[in-house]
């Protein structure tokens, strides 16, 4: 009997077994809609509550020009984007020094989208505006009101003292830089920038803006080289000394974090900029090549990434020198001739 019945219990088997493949292929057809389903639906949420993303796809928005944003408005005028683009415009404008053109677009803002998240506020507790609470258009009015106080009581002179502190050349094969400290207004950024000025060698110039400015202190993709051995406190930030940021001012460009990663990046100026004033604290001046940077700036861009160069320029080494002007580093085998000279 069991003899007979064993070719129906093998059939049964591999019906079991075709339905099962059946079942798990069903199972993980339903996972993949699923998952599709789930995938389009965050993509959805996202564009309605981040419609500006696709705005600013190819570029950050604060890299981009004036009139670069006003085109992107212009494509986006009655979309639910039109707001981002109208704040970037404002905060693009007053970054440039055209603060009548800013105010008059945060009131068409103000006028325009009244309702909006960013022209919203909360309460004030205990009496008082507490920054975290303001709005971004409140904030953005508050910071304009502060710089403006700030320039009020440092009115921009004709040019900054002459620095008086040690010289660092950067060495390119454009030509070479150099940058002279001012040791008597910005002792503590002037100790940080020695300390880690010989991390920039090997770096490269990647990031530049035509006649505006050059930044130090990536590497050759762009991303900004970590300090690991940097001194406690760096860049010391809370430094406030009141040089302006003339064509060729030397800062660290990283705005303060309290936590996370230490990054040598530094910003030279190519043209006047007070706007920059109180945003980062000048500790140097760049004293011969500056128009070696301005060349540089100008270079073709990388059609990929705004403000990024085609060719970044390597920096292949750097000489610390005292007083100014000096050529040779201590290792510098020209001055070991001089002693041998001797």
């Amino acid at each position: 009997m069991a003899a007979a019945d064993l070719p129906d219990l093998n059939s049964s088997v591999e019906y079991l077994k075709q339905k099962k493949n059946l079942f798990l292929g069903a199972g993980a057809v339903i996972a993949l809609v699923i998952v599709a389903v789930m995938f389009t639906s965050s993509q959805v949420q996202a564009s309605r509550d981040r419609p500006w993303e696709a705005l600013f796809a190819d570029a950050p928005p604060w890299t981009l020009e004036i009139d670069q944003i006003e085109a992107i408005r212009e494509d986006v005028k009655g979309t639910d984007a039109e707001p981002m683009a109208l704040y970037w415009l404002m905060v693009k404008l007053y970054d440039s020094g055209e603060t009548d053109r800013a105010i008059e677009k945060l009131e068409e803002f103000r006028s325009a989208f009244p309702d909006h998240y960013l022209a919203q506020r909360e309460l004030p507790t205990l009496g008082e505006l507490d920054e975290a609470m303001l709005s971004p258009l409140d904030r953005f009015s508050k910071t304009a009101a502060r710089l403006d106080e700030w320039a009020d009581r440092y009115p921009a002179p004709t040019e900054n003292p002459a620095p008086s502190g040690n010289s660092v050349v950067l060495v390119t094969d454009r030509g070479e830089i150099e940058i002279q400290l001012h040791i008597d207004q910005s002792p503590e950024s002037c100790a940080a920038f020695e300390n880690t000025a010989s991390t920039l060698k090997g770096t490269f110039l990647t990031k530049a803006m035509a006649d505006r400015w050059v930044e130090l202190g990536t590497d050759s993709a762009g991303s900004p080289i970590e300090l690991e051995e940097a001194m406690d406190g760096f860049p010391p930030f809370e430094e406030n000394n009141g040089l302006h940021h003339f064509a060729g001012s030397v800062s660290f460009r990283q705005r303060p974090f309290s936590t996370g990663p230490r990054y040598g990046d530094i910003r030279i100026l190519l043209e006047d900029s007070f706007r920059e004033d109180e945003q980062s604290t000048v500790f140097g001046k760049v004293t011969r090549g500056l128009e070696v940077l301005a060349s540089i700036s100008n270079e073709e861009a990388d059609e990929a990434r705004f403000s990024f160069l085609k060719t970044p320029v390597e920096i292949t080494d750097v000489r610390i020198s005292s007083g100014g002007g000096a050529e040779n580093s201590p290792e510098d085998p020209g001055e070991e001739d001089s002693d041998a000279s001797e």
